[in-house]
C-alpha cells in the first residue's frame, strides 16, 4: 500500500490530532515537520528526474516519491528559533528558501497523486476576491461590499454605518518597533467611522463590508463528499472567534447548503475547505469566506460526531 506524506510542523495540535488516529490504525505515513528541516531530516531532490528522498534523522525512517499515494499539507511553519539561527534580514530569504523545497518535493510527484490543500492551488483558493465569485456562481448570497482607498467610496454606501473592514487577503500579525499588530476583520464602530470621515485615517486599500444581522452562524468543514455543518452557539458581539471559549458547535445534519458547498469546491478544484456562513433574518445563506485550508477540529473537541476519525479516513481513502 502506498503512504501518506503529511506536511506539517510541530506545533499543529489539529495534526496531531490526526496523526492519532492514523497510528491507532496502523496507517503507514511520513510526517515532515517543516520547522524541523535543519535538524531533523536529510533531505535528497532530484526536480530533473522527479525523485526525491525524505529520511528522518533520528528514526530512519523514510520516503521517496514512488511510495506517495497522497499528500496532506497540513500547516507550514518556520523554525520558531529563527531569531536565534538567522539575522533578522535572512529570515524572508529562509522562508521563501524553505517553502520553495517544499514546492519541489510536491513536483516530483505524478499530477494524478491527490494533494490535500496544495499550495499551488490554494494561492488562488485563498483570494477573499476571487471567493466572492465563485460563492456567486455557487448560488451563495454575499454581503454589499467594496475594495477602495477613497474614502468617499465606503461614505457614499448605504450600509457605511453598518460595515466591518478586513484585509484584502487573510489576517496576520505585524510587528512594528518589536510591537505586534494583528491585521484582522474588525467592525467600524461610531469612533472609527467617525475618525474616517475627518480624514484622520489615511485609506490605503480596504475591503469594507456589509455587516449582516443574521440569526445563525455556521462553519462548515468540507472534504472529498463529506459536508460536516455545525451551528455556532454563544457568540458575543460580530465575530464568534473572538469569543471562543463560550461557544457551543451544534451538528446540522442536511445542512440546506450542503450541494452549493460541494459545487463551491469543485469549482475551486480542492478537496478541502472550511467555509463561514450566515442565515439571515430573510433566511437567506451569506458566504462570508472559504478557509483553506482552515481549523475544523474544535468543532467537535469530544469527538462526538468522529470528525477526526472520518477525515482521518479520507486521508487514508486518498492513497488507496
Amino acid at each position: 500500500m502506498k503512504q501518506l506524506l503529511i506536511i506539517s510542523s510541530t506545533a499543529d495540535s489539529e495534526c496531531d490530532s490526526i496523526h492519532r488516529h492514523l497510528v491507532k490504525n496502523k496507517v503507514s505515513f511520513f510526517r515532515l515537520n517543516a520547522d524541523r528541516f535543519h535538524d531533523r531530516y536529510a533531505i535528497e531532490i532530484d526536480p530533473g528526474h522527479s525523485t526525491f528522498k525524505l529520511t528522518h534523522r533520528k528514526t530512519g525512517a523514510s520516503i521517496t516519491e514512488s511510495a506517495v499515494g497522497a499528500v496532506w499539507w497540513s500547516r507550514y511553519a518556520l523554525p520558531g528559533n529563527t531569531h536565534q539561527m538567522f539575522e533578522p534580514h535572512l529570515r524572508e530569504f529562509i522562508d521563501e528558501e524553505y517553502y520553495a523545497t517544499l514546492i519541489a518535493i510536491l513536483s516530483c510527484l505524478p499530477d494524478t497523486i491527490p494533494v490535500l490543500n496544495h499550495p499551488v492551488k490554494h494561492y488562488i483558493a485563498g483570494h477573499k476576491a476571487y471567493q466572492q465569485k465563485v460563492a456567486v456562481q455557487c448560488g451563495f448570497a454575499l454581503p454589499s461590499q467594496v475594495i477602495t482607498n477613497r474614502t468617499a467610496s465606503f461614505l457614499e454606501k448605504p450600509w457605511h454605518t453598518n460595515a466591518v473592514y478586513k484585509p484584502v487577503s487573510n489576517s496576520q500579525y505585524i510587528t512594528k518597533n518589536k510591537q505586534q499588530f494583528f491585521a484582522t476583520v474588525r467592525k467600524i464602530d461610531k469612533q472609527l467611522l467617525a475618525a474616517i470621515r475627518l480624514n484622520k485615517i489615511e485609506l490605503h486599500i480596504h475591503h469594507f463590508q456589509e455587516q449582516i444581522e443574521g440569526m445563525e452562524e455556521y462553519r462548515v468543514t468540507v472534504f472529498g463528499d463529506c459536508v460536516m455543518a455545525f451551528r455556532i452557539d454563544g457568540a458575543k458581539g460580530f465575530d464568534w472567534r473572538l469569543s471562543l471559549n463560550d461557544l457551543h458547535y451544534n451538528h446540522i445534519p442536511n445542512f440546506p447548503m450542503a450541494q452549493n458547498c460541494l459545487a463551491y469546491m469543485k469549482s475551486m478544484d480542492i478537496l478541502f475547505g472550511c467555509f463561514d456562513i450566515i442565515r439571515s433574518e430573510q433566511d437567506e445563506y451569506y458566504f462570508l469566506e472559504c478557509n483553506a485550508p482552515g481549523y475544523f477540529l474544535f468543532l467537535d473537541p469530544k469527538g462526538k460526531y468522529n470528525l477526526a476519525k472520518q477525515f482521518a479516513s479520507y486521508l487514508v481513502s486518498l492513497t488507496e
